[in-house]
């Protein structure tokens, strides 16, 4: 099985080049960049889990740019309360243009926020392609994404027979026009675009610097036709189509490409993550860890009840034994009351369980003491899963940068020192 590590699998951010972003944010960039994960239909929850566990850790220091991971719609609880309180956000990579209703096999947006999801990928070619998505429905599910507060990003791009017939800015056009159909001017800027040359997604064939550039900047000249100059300079518009280490530099250089959407031929790889035990036991502190803290909190209930009832039971032994000047039942029924209802020698008797009551009492005490200082010092069940998760990995050796990832540091460096003259 072929080691797939997070350098090919989300190029832009492995190992070192997480400390060159800074570096890399000296190319003077109008808009800040935002670079997605687009997974596609590729790994299982366990695999998303470690690798996910391995991005928060790597990508740890980076918070000038915006990193979104868009896994399958069955990782993304867990995914979700792996990135909690991370400064990477979630996507998804489909949205339904209705609400909730009898629509099967839809997603609908309110199912998305619960997950915390903030970004959603509308549009894309093979969509277009495979489920025959029109420009129409794309733009009802951008306002549906709207509507929910959820952020599209909304695909164009054009074909090899489109491009080659010399028509790749009227297609273009028309994608983009129909597709942001009905949105206002302020859910205009909010968007973001990604044109994805459909002839250069997962071919290995990618779109030249200049010819990117070319087909961005087109694209900035229509959003200033459609809504004017100011919104359609916060526009962010990602490239998307064979992102690796030898072009990245290029790309990412031009003035109108604010970012990549990544998804290419890696994701049809599986991890081998570190070990199979590693990943094992990730994948079940992440299932076991909130059913456990679940669990803590009811016994933490039943506990205090005990106590209550315990308590109750001690005060009453303790009136039933004081002497007859002090109170209790001596005070009612003179002394040695005790002996003559329950019986010669139940004074002593009583005094045995006073005590053991007493040890009682004061073993719940501490026992609550240190539950309720456990539960609390995690702050919550999904904080706490994330990291223990975390903790479990951060001792397994970094994994070294594939060669996607390498190229893509030397070439982010070099790209990087002309601007920062």
């Amino acid at each position: 099985m072929e080691e797939v590590h997070t350098g090919r699998l989300f190029p832009l951010y492995a190992n070192r080049a997480v400390a060159n972003v800074s570096v890399l944010l000296r190319m003077d960039k109008e808009r800040k960049l935002i670079v997605a994960g687009n997974w596609k239909s590729n790994k299982t929850n366990s695999e998303a889990v470690a690798l996910v566990t391995d991005l928060i850790r790597e990508l740890a220091a980076v918070k000038e740019v915006d990193v979104v991971v868009c896994p399958a719609f069955t990782a993304l609880s867990d995914v979700s309360k792996l990135i909690l309180g991370s400064n990477i956000r979630l996507g998804a990579q489909n949205l339904s243009d209705s609400g909730y209703g009898a629509f099967t096999g839809e997603i609908a947006p309110g199912m998305l926020r619960e997950l915390s999801v903030r970004y959603v990928i509308l549009g894309h070619s093979e969509r277009r392609q495979f489920q025959k998505e029109s420009d129409a429905l794309v733009a009802k599910k951008a306002a549906n994404a709207h509507a929910n507060n959820l952020i599209p990003i909304v695909c164009i791009g054009e074909t090899l027979a489109e491009r080659e017939a010399n028509i790749t800015e009227k297609v273009v056009e028309t994608q983009l026009r129909g597709s942001l159909a009905g949105l206002t001017a302020e859910q205009v800027e909010s968007t973001v675009l990604a044109y994805e040359p459909v002839w250069a997604i997962g071919t290995g064939k990618t779109a030249t610097s200049a010819q990117a550039q070319e087909v961005h900047a087109f694209i900035r000249k229509v959003l200033v036709s459609m809504h004017g100059e100011a919104v359609a300079r916060r526009v962010r518009i990602q490239y998307g189509g064979s992102v690796k280490g030898s072009n990245a530099r290029e790309l990412l250089q031009q003035p109108d490409i604010d970012g990549a959407l990544v998804g290419v031929l890696p994701w049809n790889r599986r991890v081998s993550w570190k070990s199979s035990k590693t990943r094992s036991e990730s994948f079940l502190r992440l299932q076991l860890l909130p059913q456990l803290f679940n669990i803590m909190g009811i016994l933490i209930g039943l506990l205090s009840f005990i106590l209550v009832v315990v308590c109750l039971l001690l005060g009453l032994l303790v009136l039933i034994q004081l002497p007859k000047k002090e109170a209790g039942m001596g005070m009612a029924f003179g002394s040695g009351a005790v002996d003559t209802l329950l019986g010669a020698g139940a004074g002593s008797a009583l005094t045995t369980i006073t005590k053991w009551t007493g040890g009682v009492f004061l073993g719940l005490c501490i026992l609550l003491a240190w539950l309720g200082n456990m539960k609390n010092s995690s702050g919550s069940a999904a904080k706490a899963v994330r990291e223990a998760v975390s903790r479990s990995e951060a001792a397994a050796p970094a994994s070294t940068a594939a060669p996607a990832a390498n190229a893509l540091i030397t070439s982010t460096n070099s790209a990087a020192a002309p601007a920062a003259k």
